[in-house]
C-alpha cells in the first residue's frame, strides 16, 4: 500500500471516529429528551391527582368539576381548622402552666400565711425568704420564734407533698420551667361556665396534660397536678384559686 492509500485510510478512520462520537452525543441528547418528556407526563398526572385541582376539562361533566373544586366557604373552613387546633393546644399549654403556678402559690400561701403579697418569693428561694422575713432590716436581729414557725410550716408541707413524689430539690425549679415554657391563663373563665367547670376537674386537667406535655416532662407535671389536687382537698378550695 503506497503513501496515498495510507493517508486516505487514516482520514477514513478519523472520520469514522468523529461520526461515532457524534452518534454517542446524539444518543445522550435523545435520552435526555425522553426523560424530560416522561418527567413532564408524571408532573401532569400529579397535578390532575392533587385534591382541589381546578384545571378546566371540557370533556368532564360540570358536576365532577364542582366536586373537584369545593366551595370557597369549605376551603376557608379547612384553612381555619388547623388554626383552631393550634389555638386549642396553646390554651391547654397555658392550663398546664397554670397548674404549676397555682401549686407554687398554694405552697407559699401556706408558709407565709400573714403575707398578702408574695411578689419576689418562689418555692425555690423559700429558705432565703424565711431568713429575710424574720430579720429586722434596721438591726438585723432575727425573730427566732417566727423563723421556727415558718421553717416548721415549710417542712410540714414538703413532707406532705413528698407522699406524692414531690422533690423540693427538683420540682420548684421544674415548676418555673413549665410556667416559662407554657405561660399561664391570661383570662379567668366566667363564673358558672362550662370552661370553669372543666378547669376544676382534676381528671380533665390530667387529660389536657397528657395530650399537651412532652413525654419527657409528663411524669413531673402529673406529680404537680396530684399535689395541687391534694392541697385543694385539704383546704376545701377549688383547684384553681384566683
Amino acid at each position: 500500500m503506497d503513501g496515498n492509500n495510507r493517508d486516505e485510510l487514516e482520514i477514513v478512520r478519523e472520520e469514522n471516529l468523529r461520526l461515532l462520537q457524534e452518534n454517542g452525543e446524539l444518543r445522550k441528547l435523545v435520552g435526555l429528551m425522553q426523560e424530560n418528556a416522561e418527567l413532564r407526563a408524571m408532573l401532569g398526572e400529579g397535578r390532575r391527582d392533587l385534591p382541589g385541582n381546578c384545571a378546566n376539562n371540557d370533556a368532564a361533566p360540570q358536576k365532577a368539576e364542582e366536586e373537584e373544586c369545593p366551595a370557597s366557604s369549605s376551603q376557608e373552613e379547612v384553612k381555619e381548622s388547623p388554626k383552631r387546633d393550634s389555638q386549642q393546644v396553646h390554651k391547654m399549654g397555658r392550663i398546664v402552666g397554670e397548674i404549676a403556678f397555682q401549686l407554687d402559690r398554694r405552697i407559699l400561701a401556706y408558709i407565709f400565711q400573714d403575707r398578702i403579697r408574695l411578689y419576689g418569693i418562689t418555692v425555690s428561694n423559700i429558705p432565703q425568704k424565711i431568713k429575710e422575713a424574720t430579720s429586722c432590716r434596721s438591726t438585723g436581729k432575727v425573730d427566732e420564734e417566727q423563723k421556727s414557725n415558718l421553717k416548721l410550716r415549710y417542712k410540714c408541707i414538703m413532707d406532705k407533698l413528698a407522699q406524692f413524689d414531690y422533690d423540693p430539690c427538683v420540682h420548684p425549679g421544674f415548676s418555673e420551667y413549665i410556667v416559662n415554657l407554657f405561660g399561664i391563663l391570661k383570662e379567668r373563665p366566667q363564673p358558672g361556665s362550662e370552661e370553669l367547670r372543666q378547669l376544676m376537674d382534676p381528671e380533665n386537667l390530667k387529660k389536657m396534660a397528657v395530650s399537651t406535655v412532652p413525654e419527657t416532662d409528663l411524669k413531673d407535671v402529673l406529680i404537680l397536678l396530684k399535689c395541687l389536687t391534694q392541697l385543694s382537698k385539704e383546704d376545701g378550695k377549688p383547684v384553681f384559686v384566683w
